[in-house]
């Protein structure tokens, strides 16, 4: 029996999570019924189910998901039940969190399709599967954003700004059928139907145009010409005002992915009032529209201050070369600020910023040897299972020719009269149920004994190696995108910049450093296996 099956605590707890629009494919209901066989079939008591609607791809959005678990802490709750690996999390934070409590031995986790369990005396190939399956889901995520960005930019291409989130006066206006109904989906961009929201920004252009207003003055006219909006009355500022006097978007054309494209929307300020605002602000560093350009670590870094934790902003420096007299830009860094925590700010070079990103890859980078001895134990491991899986697979099957022999014991007696009608269709129906009942079990075995996760594992392995002939040949773009996916929690702190590895990266890397791993060249296997769990017991915290 298993260890975690001993323990006297069987309180469970579901966690049923559809995505935020509702579209998995597993309903709440559907996780619930499976859970319900599930805990029969383990005697575990589901004392409860957290029933979430909400994105699993970042952990700090994931507030109802927190405080489910905080409270089937709180509860005693021992055993968290998932349907699969991916309702649990799309993202690697909430993955290493729940690893934590697994290692501290505060909770088990279970996978109910996948018929999984993970606790504290798991193997470190259970682990390093849950790593690698955690990594999968976070890459399908990763598929799907790029399939939507693809669509979107598609959508940008051919004219129409493709954000939720329009500039004042401008609203997404659904499509109507021929018959003059609103259609369930699409839309268009047009002017807000609130003509006082159309009005308002009107007004702020035709006040810098004719009168050449500062921001601040414009708002305070705007105030006491009483043309804010009741909806608008408490966000209202210059700060709002200075930046629609730049933004593109009232000129016919939009942003999407650092590029610009020209719009179909409709244009809300006349041209004539759009060609006097922008004579106004030529040769003014306070007019000049927004600077778009981004250099290779935009939307990559954040302040480490755990006060600030800000976007990290480009802001290049035009410098002038004496000796040519040829203006040279140089790509720099810095905090925005936007919290106001920093009283001077620090302009980090890109280049001191590669430097230090580059031990990353260092760290990851292994030798083939040392890949095969990993990949050989996990192979190991992996037989292991396979051999577990066909043995239930041969029991399962062994039960519905048990079934099958009941069920024609069940229609000889009912030909024979010595049970009537009514009990044989009450018996049958309980053999169909067990019948179903295996056959699932039999199918989810069989689905156990694939050997997609080793080709995963194999293909982090390769990575690894052929880390550093990566990093030399590619361009900064695909330099940056390789550290998307090693490292996570990429921090500014001063001068300087601090990552995590993530899973399975930083195993891989922590199994560099540990010497003792590694076998000493003994040729008694059973010697080997015993030093390999050794090092395994230590790295996850096991007596």
């Amino acid at each position: 029996m298993e260890e975690w099956l001993k323990h006297p605590n069987k309180k469970a707890r579901l966690f049923a999570r559809e995505s935020k629009k509702a579209e998995g494919k597993v309903s709440h209901a559907v996780q619930e019924e499976k859970a319900l066989e599930y805990a029969k079939q383990f005697g575990l008591d589901l004392t409860a189910t957290s029933k979430i609607s909400e994105s699993a791809k970042r952990s700090s959005d994931r507030r109802k998901y927190q405080e489910a678990i905080d409270q089937a802490l709180k509860d005693g709750v021992r055993h968290l039940l998932f349907y699969m690996s991916d309702r649990e999390a799309r993202n690697l934070t909430d993955v290493e969190k729940n690893e934590i409590l697994v290692i501290e031995d505060k909770v088990v986790l279970h996978y109910i399709a996948q018929h999984k369990v993970l606790h504290r005396r798991s193997s470190p190939a259970d682990f390093f599967f849950r790593d690698i399956d955690a990594v999968m889901n976070k890459q399908s995520l990763r598929l799907h954003t790029l399939r939507m960005v693809d669509v979107m930019t598609q959508k940008a291409e051919q004219g129409w700004c493709p954000v939720n989130h329009l500039p004042l006066g401008y609203a997404h206006i659904k499509n109507r059928t021929s018959d003059g109904r609103e259609a369930k989906r699409g839309t268009t961009i047009g002017r807000d139907p609130d003509s006082s929201r159309v009005r308002l920004v009107q007004r702020e252009f035709e006040l810098r145009a004719k009168e050449n207003l500062s921001a601040e003055n414009i708002a305070k006219r705007i105030k006491v010409e009483g043309l804010v909006p009741p909806s608008l009355v408490r966000s209202y500022s210059w700060k709002g005002v200075a930046k629609r006097l730049r933004h593109p978007f009232y000129w016919g054309k939009f942003i999407w992915q650092g590029r610009e494209y020209k719009g179909k929307h409709e244009l809300i300020i006349d041209r004539r009032i759009l060609s006097a605002v922008e004579v106004s602000f030529q040769g003014s560093n306070r007019g000049r529209r927004i600077n778009i350009k981004q250099g290779a670590f935009s939307d990559v870094l954040r302040c480490a201050n755990p006060e600030c934790q800000r976007a990290i902003t480009y802001e290049p420096k035009i410098k002038k070369i004496k000796s040519t007299g040829e203006l040279k830009e140089y790509p720099y860094y810095r905090c925005s600020n936007s919290r106001k925590v920093h009283n001077s700010l620090t302009y980090v070079p890109e280049s001191q910023i590669w430097t230090h990103m580059s031990s990353a890859v260092d760290s990851i980078s292994i030798t083939e040897p040392f890949a095969q001895r990993i990949a050989d134990f996990l192979n190991e491991a992996q037989i292991r299972a396979k051999a577990a899986h066909q043995a239930d697979a041969q029991s399962y099957k062994k039960d519905l020719q048990r079934i099958e022999e009941k069920e024609d014991q069940l229609y000889q007696q009912l030909s024979a009269q010595v049970i009537d009608e009514t009990t044989y269709k009450r018996q049958l129906d309980r053999l169909r149920q067990e019948r179903s009942h295996y056959t699932e079990l039999s199918c989810k075995a069989q689905e156990a004994i694939s050997d997609v996760v080793m080709v995963t594992v194999k293909k982090v392995l390769e990575l690894a190696m052929s880390a550093k002939s990566l990093w030399n040949m590619g361009t900064p773009e695909e330099k940056v995108e390789y550290l998307k996916m090693v490292c996570s929690n990429q921090l500014l702190d001063g001068a300087s910049v601090r990552y995590e590895l993530k899973k399975p990266f930083a195993t891989l890397a922590e199994m560099k450093i540990k010497e003792e791993w590694r076998p000493q060249g003994d040729s008694n296997p059973c010697i080997h296996r015993e030093r390999v769990v050794s090092w395994a017991s230590r790295r996850w915290g096991q007596d």
